[in-house]
């Protein structure tokens, strides 16, 4: 059917097929074409372009070096040549095809901008917006699209305050869509997460599908926030898309860790355990695949969310053994000691962490709590405030300063009990506490208690009212005064001392007298 057309016309029919990304079908109206008239530059052209697409380009600039020897003159010939040295990234050599084209025709417009957009996709920025703005002063669109991709550099180096101040002005235009999407994922980066998740909610009030990695930021900011169901259900629409994302299969299996669904999340990181191989390459230029370090981490801390302590402390011992120098193998290790009640052995671990990275904010939170629980408070709280100034969007650390807020609070603490035994003899008690901080280390204290014992017919009340102090002098010795009286009658003063030592992590001495007991 083809041949009743002129050649003219199937070349831009293929060449539309072509634009819309139907490679194949662009690529054999070209080589009908040329099956007839082998030497036609136009479709000869074509099919260098939809062989560079399809990878081939040593084939594509084959081609086009054999039309340049007859039409060096030819500026096509410049530009796709230029279009197959960008799509294998040879950005200079690309650079030098227009540059070759703007000697020929040095008004063309269309190669001036492509030149410039070819030293931004280059790596040289700055340089290109340079030369924007005198080159092409009122080209909006192009001078937006290098800042875009200065965010999109800034958002690749973690540095999502930057990214965000400069790709906020470019989502005043709605139809910038790459902007749009990039501000999500830097808010998100940047812990700014209801921000993120408005500006989302936005795209899909204008009706604008997202692609699936910035669902997956989206669902990153929900499960920061406390959200997993809502997570999880992001991460299966970006997942519907792109199944096999590395980033958004380990999010589906935080969430499922988060909402404790314990057999599914295993599954979840067992499967991407199998898949993803150790290693990259072979022989010499065998690589790590980092990658399988983040799953291997993430069941160290899925064995501490499901309480299993032990087991997370042998795993990540196991880790530490193979790479003792690994900040994240080592800060799992240091807060699995902090948690089992052993905040010496995690302060060495967590100042070996601080020495190796001293910018590791995780490790900086487990240290300041570390310090906290060995009686160093002010220079906990001091550290805490210093990070609060410089990450306040951490929800990690906003927790941290919370706990060491709470602690500093008047607490009311009530505990009632009641034993029934076979013998016929019963127990009730209830006692109330309420604690008031005096300082950091010192806690002023009153109590009320009440028990009523009977066996039978006979019963027997104690009634007791007192005040007390508890004093922390340093991280093993802590003091304890209380003063109790019967308050129904007045009788019964009783005083107990309590000193307790704490040599190590392990050893707890505890010497008290008391006076009056039940």
């Amino acid at each position: 059917d083809l041949e009743r057309y002129p050649d003219h016309l199937v070349c831009w029919i293929a060449w539309a097929y072509f634009k819309t990304g139907k490679t194949r079908k662009a690529k054999l109206y070209y080589q009908t074409i040329l099956a007839a008239r082998p030497h036609y530059v136009r479709a000869r052209i074509g099919l260098a372009y939809c062989l560079s697409r399809e990878g081939e380009d040593k084939k594509s600039i084959k081609i086009l070096d054999q039309l340049l020897l007859v039409e060096p003159q030819n500026l096509e010939i410049g530009f796709a040549r230029a279009f197959v040295h960008e799509r294998a990234r040879r950005f200079w050599s690309a650079i030098g095809e227009y540059d070759r084209i703007l000697e020929i025709s040095p008004e063309n417009s269309v190669a001036r901008k492509l030149r410039l957009r070819a030293f931004s996709d280059m790596g040289a920025r700055s340089y290109a917006l340079e030369e924007v703005s005198r080159e092409c002063p009122k080209d909006r669109e192009l001078h937006d699209s290098i800042i875009g991709d200065m965010a999109a550099d800034r958002i690749h180096w973690e540095e999502p305050k930057e990214a965000i101040g400069l790709v906020l002005p470019l989502t005043e235009n709605k139809k910038n869509l790459k902007a749009r999407f990039d501000h999500i994922v830097a808010l998100a980066d940047g812990y700014r997460m209801q921000e993120a998740v408005k500006r989302y909610e936005n795209l899909v009030k204008d009706g604008i599908y997202s692609p699936p990695w910035v669902l997956e930021k989206v669902a990153e900011a929900y499960l920061y926030m406390e959200e997993p169901y809502k997570a999880l259900k992001m991460y299966d629409r970006a997942l519907m898309t792109h199944p096999n994302s590395l980033s958004g299969r380990m999010g589906k299996f935080y969430a499922l860790q988060d909402i404790r669904d314990w057999d599914r999340g295993r599954n979840v990181l067992d499967d991407l355990d199998k898949e993803i191989p150790d290693v990259l390459g072979t022989g010499r230029s065998i690589q790590p695949n980092w990658p399988k370090l983040e799953i291997a981490l993430a069941r160290g801390w899925f064995l501490a969310d499901e309480g299993r302590l032990g087991a997370a402390e042998q795993y990540f011992g196991d880790l530490y053994e193979r790479a003792p120098a690994q900040r994240e193998i080592r800060s799992g290790l240091a807060h699995i000691y902090l948690w089992r009640g052993w905040p010496r052995k995690a302060l060495r671990e967590f100042r070996i962490i601080d020495t190796l990275d001293p910018k590791y904010v995780k490790a900086q939170i487990g240290k300041l709590a570390a310090l906290n629980e060995l009686a160093f408070k002010e220079k906990s709280r001091d550290g805490a405030d210093a990070l609060m100034e410089t990450n306040p969007e951490d929800k990690h650390v906003q927790q941290l300063v919370r706990q060491l807020e709470v602690e500093e609070m008047r607490e009311l603490v009530t505990d009632v009990a009641v034993t029934r035994e076979n013998g016929g003899a019963d127990d009730t008690r209830a006692q109330m506490t309420i604690w008031q901080p005096l300082g950091y280390y010192t806690r002023l204290y009153g109590m009320l208690f009440w028990q009523k014992t009977w066996e039978d017919s006979e019963s027997s009340y104690f009634r007791r009212a007192g005040v007390g102090i508890n004093h922390i002098f340093n991280k093993c010795w802590e003091l304890k005064q209380q003063f109790s009286t019967d308050y129904d009658g007045g009788g019964n003063f009783g005083s107990l001392t309590q000193i307790n030592f704490h040599p190590d992590d392990y050893w707890n001495f505890n010497l008290s007298y008391d006076t009056f007991t039940t």
